[in-house]
């Protein structure tokens, strides 16, 4: 999602080693949050610079 500030649980399947299911339930939490948006029943999108900046930050150490 910090490439391009959205997607589905089915697009970030093959970037985490997470199952589906696992995606769908911390993405709900992250929405919950307002950490991100959920656009409709499967899009979501980055709403926070701050956690954009920190999730860049966590993927270039790996």
């Amino acid at each position: 999602m910090v490439k391009q500030r959205k997607g589905t649980a089915e697009t970030l399947v093959p970037q985490t080693s997470l199952s589906l299911g696992e995606i769908a339930d911390a993405l709900e939490i992250l929405a919950g949050t307002g950490v991100i948006l959920k656009v409709d029943d499967e899009h979501y999108e980055i709403s926070a610079r701050l956690f954009e900046t920190w999730v860049s930050h966590q993927t270039s150490y790996r």
